[in-house]
């Protein structure tokens, strides 16, 4: 038997100082590296191999954040910035993967209007430059109906990966 992943949920403060969101996070994944330790090696002393262990977050942009308040640019720099410090502190405390979605279809869409189609194009991007870094989009509510800039970044994310995949391994 086999369990494909540990996953652990940790609120990640995006967009703030990078300084602080290093410090914030190398405690919590510390903490929660002696955990994921220990709960691997009892599922191993009963033979049950942990296949991954993964960090699962928030949506990138959720709560309180200004974005409106931001320059775009610099904001999709940032979280550039910031997933790449979060990519090497999962590493450290021994994570193999990493998630967190883009926004959520029902309460954000609305929110932010024009910035939201600019930042599902950018989410192929974020998945591009980071190994173990995933994503999930949603495409639709019940309120807001399909979302096609949703759609679109989520098939150029297909195309990328059948790319890579096809590259790699034909």
């Amino acid at each position: 038997m086999k369990i494909r992943a540990i996953t652990i949920g940790q609120k990640i403060p995006y967009l703030i100082e990078d300084k602080e969101l290093e410090s914030v996070m190398e405690q919590s994944l510390s903490n929660f590296n002696a955990f994921n330790r220990d709960l691997t090696q009892q599922f191993n002393d009963i033979a049950i191999e942990v296949q991954t262990k993964r960090l699962c977050s928030q949506p990138i942009l959720s709560y309180d954040q200004q974005l409106h308040a931001r320059n775009l640019n610099e904001t999709l720099i940032k979280i550039h910035e910031q997933l790449a410090i979060l990519e090497r502190i999962v590493s450290k405390y021994e994570f193999d993967y990493f998630t967190s979605c883009a926004v959520l279809a029902d309460e954000q869409i609305q929110k932010y209007g024009i910035y939201e189609k600019l930042l599902l194009n950018e989410i192929p991007a974020f998945i591009k430059r980071k190994e173990k870094f995933f994503s999930s989009l949603h495409v639709a509510s019940t309120e807001n109906g399909i979302n096609l800039s949703a759609l679109r970044s989520g098939a150029k994310i297909i195309k990328f990966r059948n790319m890579v995949f096809t590259k790699n391994y034909c």
